[in-house]
Parts: structure tokens; sequence; C-alpha cells
């Protein structure tokens, strides 16, 4: 599973304030492309061979969920990117039983997102829970038919 990027709130908050797109740097840019997307690929390049030699297995990235937003062009060129990624992975693992899929988190209650945002009604947040069930899910034999697909896990803010 890769998690890289995960930690997204925290991440981005230090190291890529928001800032329209003309004003990011080629270090913001790499930033953000680095942490998301290049770990993505350098991990899941690294584990393919061993997971044909062994008759296939499971690759679970993280992407986002929703549109992209305004001041996040990095960030959001990385998780699209991320998103091409898993398919592709997919489309190249079918045939010897790798699977590659994607979690695609809404806003989770996490406890540096609550600090930064300080929201007014969690219910409709994703739960911590809910996104480590759909890794496990997409991690087991259940899952077995699912691959190249991004699966939102958005609780219920849609």
């Amino acid at each position: 599973m890769n998690t890289e990027g995960s930690t997204f709130w925290s991440i981005w908050r230090e190291a890529s304030p928001a800032k329209p797109a003309v004003e990011h740097s080629l270090d913001d840019w790499n930033h953000e492309l680095n942490n998301n997307l290049l770990s993505a690929f350098l991990t899941s390049r690294a584990i393919f061979p061993h997971m044909r030699e062994s008759g296939g297995g499971a690759i679970i990235n993280f992407a986002r969920a929703g549109l992209s937003q305004a001041n996040m062009l990095a960030y959001n060129c990385a998780k699209a990117g991320v998103e091409a990624l898993t398919r592709t992975l997919a489309l190249e693992g079918r045939d010897s039983a790798i699977r590659v899929n994607a979690v695609a988190p809404g806003l989770v209650d996490t406890a540096s997102i609550i600090a930064a945002m300080k929201p007014k009604d969690l219910k409709r947040w994703a739960k911590r829970e809910d996104i480590a069930e759909t890794v496990v899910f997409l991690a087991s034999p259940a899952a077995a038919g699912i691959t190249g697909q991004v699966i939102a896990v958005t609780g219920a803010g849609l």
C-alpha cells in the first residue's frame, strides 16, 4: 500500500501554502509531485516485479475525492497523476494478477485537519476507520474483481 501523501493537510500547510497557480514556485511544484506522485510511482515500481514473481497482489494508492480547488495547482496535478498511475498500472498488472486501486478520501476527521479548519460539524466527514476499512477491503480476496478503480470515501459529505 502506498501511503505517501496521506498526511496531506499537515504537510501541505507547512510546505505549500495556498496561492494562485502563477505564484507557485518550482520548489512548490516539485514538493507536491514528489510527495504524492513520484512516491507512488517509485513504491509501485519497486514492488511490481516481486508481485509478478509471487503470483500477484494489491497496490493501493491514495488519490483525492472531489474536484480540483483553486490555489492548489501542484497538489491537484499530483493527485490527478496518482489516478492515472493507478489505472495504467492496473492495465499493466492485470495479466499477472496485480490489482491496483486508489482510495480517495474526502475531508477526514484527523486532528491536524480539525485544528486547521475548525469545523462546526463533523457528522458529514469521513472517519479514519472508513478509510482503513476501504483499504482492508481492497487488499482482501473479496476485492479480487476490482482493479483500476478510484474509490471515493467521503462520509456523508459528497
